[in-house]
């Protein structure tokens, strides 16, 4: 999958993530791990956290992860490029999961001003299970009042949690209306 001929606010990222259910891959995880254009995978560069990542053609990303003492942070940024909030009711996610043992994440919107960054999470955790479960979640503009509007970088960021886990994206879209 090399073309993206989808246009509005979501195209770029939903080609990046299109692209990563298409890849084959398995990689050990570093501190800062572009998997495609768009989409990195951090862990706490001042911590040791072992383990991999792995894709496979239908399965978007497989993670198993392995802190080795106090871990700050691992997260799966979505590069959402410049978007007008103005003109939008809102923006969601929806994702499928799977994972040996229940997995919780929290989803951010991160919104880049001046001055710094304005994160949101959304008000449902995702839990994963080892069932594949689906997700949706949405900031409806009109009550999501913490939200920045007007034009700005964003990002959608997945926070994982911070002890050994493995979990499955077997897939995740995110939509504007």
């Amino acid at each position: 999958m090399t073309n993206n001929l989808a246009i509005g606010p979501t195209a770029a990222v939903n080609h990046s993530l299109a692209l990563l259910r298409a890849a084959a891959f398995e990689i050990a995880v570093e501190p800062r791990l572009p998997l495609v254009p768009g989409i990195v995978l951090a862990t706490d560069p001042a911590a040791v956290v072992l383990g991999t990542v792995t894709s496979r053609p239908g399965e978007m990303l497989s993670l198993h992860l392995m802190p080795q003492g106090p871990v700050r942070w691992v997260s799966l940024t979505l590069d959402l490029g410049w978007i007008d909030f103005g003109a939008l009711d809102l923006l969601g996610i929806v994702c499928r999961t799977r994972a040996p043992r229940a997995v919780t994440m929290v989803v951010h919107l991160r919104t880049a001003l001046e001055g710094g960054n304005v994160d949101v999470a959304f008000r449902k955790s995702v839990v994963a299970y080892a069932e594949p479960s689906l997700h949706m979640d949405a900031f409806d503009f009109s009550r999501d009042l913490g939200v920045p509007r007007g034009m700005a970088k964003r990002e959608v960021v997945v926070m994982f949690e911070h002890t050994d886990f493995a979990v499955d994206l077997l897939n995740f879209s995110v939509f504007v209306a």
